[in-house]
């Protein structure tokens, strides 16, 4: 504990019932105090942890009041505090599902077992569970270190057994891979993942692996693999054990069955549990997994059994035991369903602890119970502060008293900066800042000990209830990267030959000389093969109309015409955008004053760590506002990326100049919640916030147009009615616009012309792909936003068969601790049957419908009276999929998950998990659906968007399009849809370096050399097992252009994949000495018998290069060493 923090303790520990209090505890088996709530029960509890030099267990009443006394924890213990979450059941049979949660547990039990902790905090919601035997746990444990011997597939096999998934290539946490000699892994307790290189079976080498490229670096001696799960089969001694079990209590099931002549569901269950019996002896999960668990661990060992000497505080047993009881009936609930349905197995029942038995688990060890009751052991005199949001003057009032009492006074601010400023803020009224202790920290509360003459106020008391928030690093966020590599079956787009559809890769041997080819197949019975050196030529087709696709027919000119159009529309659209952008540079605009005193205050004020990218983006913004020339910039970044925050930021550096801003967004709804939010983020400051829309009443309306004329208001918030011409501002110098894809073209050019000197930051909620933004550098202002957004609490999410007691137990667990529900059901046509179905289901719910063919103000008010819970479920279309900010949602049902883009399911996912408490997903389907293949290929891609990491990065290739979309407006759309979209980009840049006044002989591209030598140039699937990532290679082998591109791939080999087969070296060479022809524009490099022929574009012989009697690989180097050498004098 930091010796800073002793100040808190100091003055409690002068009571003369501590001493007493120390000693009941020791002496009996259970202490209850009263007196105490919030942060001062923390507060208490870390108090006795010190006094009796025992570490805390400390268990609250449900997981919300867990989290939050986690939080106060990590004050007073920083480092020295585990979270240990409940584990999340599921009975039913899904597809798949997040491992968030699980991998979590898995990090806090190794804490725990290491003893790294003073602290833990859980909610009896964890307590209750039964837990598989601390040393079988221990046992599981896989050490590896350099030097050991171990046979690949042994390790492989170790970690299958650990609950590891087997993967091609190794992207997040529980996954490994294993490529001849190299086995990757990404532990569940570690930051990074690992490649371990074997020489034979001796571990040669443990190396870090970064898994956005795939590559390793720095070495470590040894490496501890935790187990992926929890509820393992340890050994075969177990399994054994645990089948035994599993077949004993079928068999009493269906003699039951057989008995009540059930013979049907007798059959039924026995097939069912055989099943799953083979899938447990195969070690692997499966869908049902969990209805074992009460097998597998039995009922002998809780959390407790995890620790030796602790002290328990129960924080309200009575609450506690009513949330076991719900927890226990929720439960059983969902068995019963699941019994009626296909039947179970008793022991499922049984998978929780009742309280009795609770209650007794804890009695080995000392007990402190915290009751609201006066009738206690001890009473503690103390009481909670008074809140001083919008009241300075008592809080400085309130300080003041304190002080002349002899108080000790602790304020806890957010950051060293609000330290600084809080003392200059005593000081400036009359208080002496030495005799007040200023801390950087947060409590959920700050309190009062009027007796021992302590004052604790938090950053809660002075910011609305909020604490200072430590910024969560997301480990498995990836920023936005690339598009997906072509599998078979995807669309394709050949500069030459135009759109077909790649069938796979093809070795063919031709002469004795082995070479891939990669096969597209074209309109009507042709097929085009294309050596893999040339693969740069091939780019998957992403476009609009990626479902529905015509294919181009090899020769003839359609393809070439097709180009040609998309070339002038595109060159018509260049000229107007290069056309306007030199207009505005031409344009006399208002330059903004350098950072005031009040900006930087204003940024400091802001409660969370901004991301890099973050900052630089107002960096950028600031930069064009403090230019003469009006500012026109698109700032683009996904929910919850921290656009707004940007935004504000510009607009506040925009009103310390004396000037009005406007902030345009799409709906009343959103117009509102902005409004909100903006008036708090601006409380401090002299900032008058305002807005517009049809809520407003005439005499509100008449008022705010008076003031904002009069210049009285600073911001201006509202829908479109903001930029109607009776709308007058007084000095307006920057408008915001939140697309949220909903402004059109025209909106933004009206603005254009109406305030042609006005600075202009637009929002995008879409990701804007790097290649569209190289295309447009230099004519269009563009800030991005890639960096993850902050963690929240993540979504638990599962891909599941639509079943009644499925929907009905997630709509049950989310009211049950007061929350809504968001149930997505996108056909407007039977909506109204679907409400009634819901009701059947669940008549408790109150159910309303929203979707987009309701009037504009009927939806609006819908959507406010669902936000201010006037109803449990908002039974709706799509349309939540943007905007939306509503923290008491957190359970999302989507009926016909299949039926919708990876874009629309994750931006859908992303509108609950807005709050602290743990948010669910449930991605369905129909049951016994035979899906198409489309349909099918896209529920295999929904489940792996059950991790974050991945599926983050799969749905973006989606969002990159919308993100096209918002960049080049309407007019483009279907230009992108005929050549797709890398060709696209292509012809853009082209036509936008013509217009830009580049001579076209400085844009042209290198001659496509044809090389060929007698020698096999390819990978071997041996080499590289995996389609997709010999593909990959390919690619970047054919996008070789200097020797240390080679030295980049082959270090890559090397290093993914081991030595570098002959074959594959060859191929290297090969591409290397396309590219170098291309440069010295030659038509072709070929190998004959007696010599190399460089052969020109006119198809002239240039000159000849002797190859009698010599290597190919030293041809090979020699014709590289020719071309470098012409290549240089030029």
């Amino acid at each position: 504990m930091q010796p800073k923090l002793n100040l808190l303790f100091e003055p409690v520990r002068q009571w003369e019932d501590l001493k007493r209090l120390v000693g009941s505890i020791k002496n009996k088996d259970k202490t209850t105090v009263t007196g105490l709530s919030e942060s001062r029960k923390v507060h208490f509890a870390c108090l006795l942890a010190r006094e009796t030099g025992k570490k805390i267990l400390y268990v609250a009443s449900n997981e919300y009041a867990a989290l939050r006394a986690y939080e106060d924890f990590s004050f007073f213990a920083p480092d020295k505090v585990v979270l240990f979450e409940p584990n999340e059941y599921m009975l039913y049979d899904v597809e798949a599902r997040s491992t968030d949660v699980g991998i979590r547990r898995m990090m806090a039990l190794e804490k725990i077992v290491k003893g790294e902790w003073e602290m833990v905090v859980v909610s009896v919601n964890a307590l209750m569970q039964w837990m598989p035997s601390p040393k079988d746990f221990v046992n599981s444990f896989l050490f590896i270190k350099k030097d050991d011997i171990f046979e690949t597939t042994e390790i492989a096999e170790m970690l299958v057994q650990r609950g590891y998934e087997r993967v091609t290539q190794v992207l997040s946490r529980g996954q490994f891979s294993l490529r001849g000699d190299i086995l990757d892994v990404y532990p569940v307790s570690s930051e990074q993942a690992y490649r371990i290189e074997f020489f034979d079976n001796i571990i040669d080498q443990i190396r870090i692996m970064n898994v956005n490229t795939q590559r390793s670096g720095d070495t470590v001696d040894s490496l501890k693999i935790l187990p992926a799960r929890e509820n393992l089969l340890f050994d075969v001694y177990h399994e054994l054990k645990v089948l035994d079990k599993i077949q004993r209590s079928l068999e009493r099931l269906t003699t039951s069955l057989k008995e009540r002549g059930k013979t049907g569901n007798a059959r039924r269950i026995e097939l069912q549990v055989k099943s799953d019996m083979e899938k447990l002896s195969s070690r692997g999960t499966f869908p049902g997994y969990d209805r074992y668990i009460p097998f597998i661990i039995g009922h002998e060992y809780t959390l407790l059994d995890y620790m030796e000497e602790v002290l328990v505080f129960m924080d309200d047993p009575d609450r506690m035991e009513d949330t076991v009881n719900t927890i226990i009936e929720d439960h059983a609930r969902i068995c019963d369903s699941i019994s009626e349905k296909k039947g179970l197995l008793s022991e499922t029942y049984d998978m929780h602890m009742d309280f009795p038995t609770l209650d007794r688990k804890t009695i080995k060890f000392p007990k402190v119970e915290l009751v609201s009751t006066d009738s206690a052991d001890f009473t503690i005199p103390s009481k909670q502060v008074l809140s001083f949001v919008r009241n300075p003057s008592l809080f400085l009032e309130q300080i003041s008293t304190w002080i002349d009492d002899g108080y000790l006074v602790v304020i806890l601010v957010g950051s060293e900066s609000k330290v600084r400023r809080m003392a200059e803020m005593l000081a400036e009224d009359g208080i002496d800042p030495s005799r007040v202790n200023i801390m950087v920290g947060g409590l959920q509360s700050g309190f009062e000990y009027p007796d021992f003459k302590l004052a604790v106020i938090s950053d809660s008391s002075l910011l609305k209830g909020r604490t200072a928030k430590r910024r969560a690093s997301l480990k498995d966020g990836k920023p936005i990267a690339s598009f997906a590599e072509i599998k078979p079956g995807d669309y394709v787009v050949h500069d030459t030959y135009g759109i077909g559809v790649f069938t796979g890769l093809e070795t063919i041997e031709i002469d004795n000389v082995k070479r891939d080819y990669i096969r597209i197949k074209y309109a009507g019975s042709d097929s085009l093969f294309i050596p893999t050196d040339q693969l740069s030529a091939i780019q998957k087709y992403i476009g609009p109309e990626a479902g529905s696709l015509r294919l181009n027919k090899l020769g003839g000119s359609e393809w070439k015409n097709t180009t040609g159009k998309v070339k002038e529309s595109l060159r018509v659209y260049a000229k107007e955008l290069v056309e306007l952008y030199a207009k505005r540079a031409n344009t006399k605009g208002y330059a903004f004053s350098k950072d005031t005193v009040w900006q930087k205050e204003f940024e400091d004020s802001f409660i969370y760590e901004e991301t890099e990218d973050q900052l630089k983006c107002v960096e950028e913004i600031k930069a064009d506002m403090e230019k003469s020339m009006p500012m026109e910039r698109l700032l683009c970044g996904d929910v919850g990326y921290g656009k707004t925050e940007v935004a504000l930021r510009a607009a506040f550096k925009a009103i310390c100049d004396g000037k009005q801003v406007a902030f345009l967004v799409p709906t009343t709804v959103l117009a509102q919640q902005h409004y909100k939010n903006f008036v708090e983020r601006f409380k401090d400051f002299p900032v008058k916030v305002e807005h517009l829309s049809r809520f407003r009443t005439s005499a509100e309306k008449n008022k705010i147009l008076r003031e904002l004329k009069k210049g009285s208001i600073d911001l201006l918030v509202g829908t479109h009615s903001i930029i109607q011409r009776n709308i007058e501002f007084k000095d307006l110098g920057l408008l915001i616009i939140d697309e949220e894809q909903r402004f059109g073209v025209m909106h933004k050019e009206k603005l254009k012309q109406d305030w042609p000197g006005v600075d202009i930051l637009t929002l995008s909620a879409t990701p804007i792909p790097r290649t569209l933004h190289m295309s447009l550098s230099g004519i269009r202002d563009i800030s991005i936003i890639q960096d993850p957004p902050e963690a929240r609490y993540p979504v638990q999410t599962y891909v599941i068969e639509w079943e009644e007691p499925v929907i009905r137990n997630a709509i049950y667990r989310e009211m049950s601790r007061k929350g809504q529900i968001f149930y997505l059901y996108n056909r407007v046509r039977g909506i109204e049957e679907k409400r009634r179905q819901l009701s059947e289901l669940v008549p408790e719910a109150r159910i309303v419908v929203a979707h987009g063919q309701m009037s504009e103000r009927t939806l609006e008010e819908t959507m406010l009276a669902f936000g201010r819970g006037d109803y449990d479920i908002l039974l709706c279309t799509t349309i939540i999929e943007s905007g939306l900010d509503m923290p008491n949602v957190n359970t999302v049902i989507v009926e016909d998950g299949d039926k919708l883009g990876l874009a629309q399911l994750y931006q859908i996912r992303g509108r609950v998990g807005r709050s602290d408490r743990l948010a669910y997903a449930y991605i369905t389907y129909k049951k016994d659906k035979e899906l198409n293949e489309i349909a099918e290929r896209r529920l295999r891609t929904i489940r792996e968007f059950t991790e974050f990491g991945s599926g983050f990065k799969i749905a973006l290739r989606d969002l990159e399009i919308r993100g096209a979309g918002s960049v080049l407006g309407e007019k483009q759309h279907g230009q992108l849809a005929a050549v797709g979209y890398d060709m696209y980009c292509k012809l853009l840049a082209e036509v936008v370096q013509e217009e830009r006044g580049i001579e076209p002989s400085e844009i042209k591209e290198e001659i496509s050399a044809k090389v060929e030598f007698q020698v096999d140039a390819y990978i071997d699937s041996a080499y590289i097992e995996d389609e997709e990532a010999r593909l990959v290679m390919y690619k970047k082998i054919a996008g070789i252009q200097s020797r240390e591109d080679i030295g980049e791939v082959v270090d890559e080999l090397i290093d993914r994949f081991g030595d570098v087969p002959e074959s594959v070296y060859n191929l290297i060479q090969i591409s290397y000495i396309r590219y170098l022809a291309g440069k010295c524009k030659f038509a072709s490099v070929v190998c004959k018998n007696t010599h190399v022929a460089f052969v020109d574009a006119n198809n002239k012989t240039a000159f000849t290069l002797p190859a009698k009697n010599k290597k190919p690989e030293e041809l090979l180097k020699e014709t590289v060493d020719v071309l470098e050498g012409i290549v240089g004098n030029r």
